[in-house]
């Protein structure tokens, strides 16, 4: 099926529009993403590869229906809902539309919302059920210790993340420890991105010297492991 030109779609809050490149984004108005799900135009469904809804403050109502998106469109490889107000309850949604087996989506970016530590806990739950993910952007939410445990649990499980960003949240040298250690039961990571939190770099290296891999073969050199981290040099100087 080939599309001439792009399809407008229409939500309560913000006009969006399904590109002829299978990219939904912010543009003209038409049908609301409850009616993409509902009608006709779930024939459109197969082309849709991308969705990009950045900065216009969807909220969990909105998340819900992405949610549902999710889940009729296993044609989805990329959500971005940037800077959108949604909190752990929208989290939980698009968590659980993930944890299903249909869905086939590898890069999310939920950076700058209002996730928490129990939006953390639904991310975790996630981790364990996913076999696609392998980008995920929780920069500036929020996240403290107990997000960070919920986060390190969900990696214990995970096989196919490989690219964290965890910048500017709350979290210190208790936070990057619960990351530490279950790093080592991961073999897939390989990023991990803790810039503007403050803590101390000295932290995750005595973790990560212990990093373990039974997914490796025998004899197979330990993979390269990238950790971005600009901590305050005061913080670290106390230490």
């Amino acid at each position: 099926m080939v599309i001439a030109r792009d399809v407008a779609i229409d939500t309560t809050d913000v006009a969006l529009i399904l590109g002829a490149d299978g990219h939904l984004r912010p543009g003209a108005g038409g049908f609301t993403l409850r009616d993409l799900v509902r009608r006709d135009v779930r024939k459109l469904m197969d082309l849709l590869v991308s969705i990009d809804i950045r900065w216009v403050k969807i909220g969990d109502t909105m998340a819900k229906e992405l949610s549902d998106l999710l889940r009729k469109c296993p044609s989805v490889t990329s959500l971005d809902v940037q800077d959108n107000f949604i909190t752990c309850i929208g989290c939980m949604e698009i968590a659980r539309a993930l944890s299903t087996p249909q869905t086939r989506v590898a890069s999310l970016n939920l950076s700058g919302n209002r996730v928490a530590d129990l939006g953390a806990a639904t991310v975790s739950s996630m981790l364990l059920a996913n076999s696609s993910l392998m980008h995920l952007d929780l920069s500036g939410n929020r996240l403290e210790r107990q997000g960070m445990e919920g986060i390190g649990g969900g990696l214990r499980g995970n096989t196919t993340l490989q690219t964290l960003l965890l910048d500017e949240n709350f979290f210190g040298d208790e936070g990057v420890n619960e990351l530490g250690w279950a790093i080592t039961y991961n073999s897939t990571l390989r990023t991990l991105s803790l810039r503007g939190n403050v803590c101390c770099p000295s932290r995750l290296p005595d973790c990560l010297s212990l990093r373990v891999s039974t997914a490796l073969p025998d004899g197979a050199p330990p993979p390269v492991f990238d950790v971005l981290l600009a901590p305050l040099a005061s913080h670290c100087s106390s230490v």
